[in-house]
């Protein structure tokens, strides 16, 4: 199926070039010469699913247009092209505004064809489930083997798992190494009887699907998040969702890196964890029984946010943008280590060389060297980036600022990031750990005060003292 896309462009040359550039590549273009068109377009056909502005010669209609496509069609993507990112900064355009404004990439001409595909079809994957009909009203019986290797799917456990009524992508049963049985098919009905005649046969842990459908499952459970946080469903299975979506999210991140979307998929994810713990029976679910942290990169970046969200809960000033940024922070604090040999994503400082040691202490100003392509990454999650070794005692990199220095989400994420190591390097469960971990001279010398009691009355169930 094709995508359609209003595109608009005064420079009548550039716009027959990016024509060529969507040709074969199953982007249905539809080029408007005039920005009020859009608006009229959209509205007598409201099958496109994204439009593409470009907003070199500023004018007021332009953002105008903008304005009524976020408030009137929400479900359509914007994406901005633009000469200079100067210019955005000229009209305002800050992070925070493009994100309001429903912008989900800027694009700096001259882009090349790769750049434009890319952009628009990373928006469409994650979203193109939500277009999904039954095919046909037959149940999804057909089942058939497949030989592929291990490394192109994606584990879910089955207790996490949750459907619509529609299959959003093809669902596997593992039975060996590199073999697999395809149960269910995208577009076709969900047969819970099928999956449980499966069950009660053979003792079934892990659904799977393709890797590549990766960032659709992060979107579809995203959206099933945000429905259930008000609904009464089961603690554990809200806990064990969110944990589950995270760390595939993570994985998504650190295997194939960042872009637009995945951005915005992130601060979603960010919503939803720090919205359920809001619930003080979630968080203590989450605290005894799904946190069980471990040596792996996804678990730590995991816990490192988790234990940020905590720390705003309890933070006065922390509002709700406050601790989007600070936990989309959290979750981005270690990319730089994607530009390091990867054996950094899991060595203890404790343990390097002097040469490794300096190598490591370099990777959050790459970090922030990679989020500076993305204008919608915001500033204070790239100043948490570069700022998260950062100590109240000025023994930090990497600038060694003092703590009244330091930038303050930086260091709610500096002390979730150490309190998720500690708890892996003392193999101790959360709650075990958070006495011992106050109490060490490390600890209270390195870190806000304010922010380490904001830490611990996360472990305070309400009515306890």
């Amino acid at each position: 199926m094709s995508i359609k896309v209003l595109f608009f462009d005064d420079d009548v040359n550039w716009a027959r070039t990016v024509d060529i550039f969507c040709k074969d590549s199953k982007i249905e273009l539809c080029q408007m010469a005039n920005i009020a068109d859009i608006r009229l377009k959209i509205t007598q056909d409201p099958t496109f699913n994204l439009v593409v502005i470009d907003i070199s010669t500023p004018k007021r209609s332009i953002l105008e247009v903008i304005r009524y496509l976020k408030l009137n069609i929400p479900s359509v993507k914007i994406i901005l092209t633009v000469s200079d990112m100067i210019i955005l900064n000229k009209l305002g355009l800050t992070s925070g505004a493009l994100t309001k404004l429903g912008v989900e990439d800027v694009l700096v001409k001259p882009y090349g064809q790769a750049a434009l595909i890319k952009s628009i079809h990373g928006i469409h994957q994650f979203e193109s489930w939500q277009t999904l009909k039954n095919q046909d009203e037959e149940e999804d019986d057909q089942e058939e083997a497949v030989r592929e290797q291990d490394d192109r799917f994606t584990g879910v456990k089955l207790e996490n798992y949750i459907s619509g009524s529609v299959n959003v992508f093809d669902l596997y049963l593992r039975t060996s190494r590199n073999n697999y049985i395809r149960i269910f098919h995208r577009g076709k009905k969900f047969n819970k009887q099928k999956l449980e005649k499966h069950q009660s046969k053979e003792n079934i842990e892990y659904l799977y699907f393709k890797t590549a459908d990766r960032g659709t499952y992060i979107n579809f459970t995203n959206k099933l998040l945000e429905k259930m946080i008000d609904k009464d469903i089961n603690v554990g299975k809200k806990a064990g969702l969110v944990k589950e979506v995270s760390e595939i999210y993570i994985d998504e991140i650190f295997t194939k890196g960042i872009d637009a979307q995945i951005v915005t998929e992130g601060e979603a994810v960010c919503r939803n964890i720090y919205n359920l713990i809001q619930e003080d029976d979630i968080l203590f679910e989450m605290l005894e029984s799904y946190l069980n942290l471990d040596n792996s990169f996804r678990s730590h970046l995991f816990g490192t946010m988790f234990f940020s969200s905590v720390i705003c809960k309890n933070v006065e000033w922390a509002s709700g943008s406050t601790v989007e940024k600070t936990c989309l922070g959290a979750m981005l604090h270690d990319i730089g280590k994607l530009k390091l040999p990867e054996i950094f994503k899991t060595l203890s400082q404790k343990v390097m060389t002097p040469s490794q040691l300096m190598q490591y202490k370099s990777h959050p100003a790459m970090g922030v060297e990679m989020l500076a392509k993305f204008p919608t990454i915001s500033e204070p999650v790239k100043q948490i980036v570069y700022q998260h070794h950062e100590m109240a005692d000025g023994s930090g990199f990497p600038s060694g600022l003092p703590g009244i220095r330091i930038f303050p989400l930086a260091r709610i994420v500096s002390l979730a990031n150490h309190f998720s190591n500690y708890i892996v390097e003392k193999n101790m469960a959360p709650k075990q750990a958070i006495h011992p971990f106050v109490m060490e001279r490390n600890t209270l010398i390195k870190f806000d005060q304010v922010l380490i009691k904001s830490l611990i009355i996360g472990f305070i169930k309400k009515g306890k003292s």
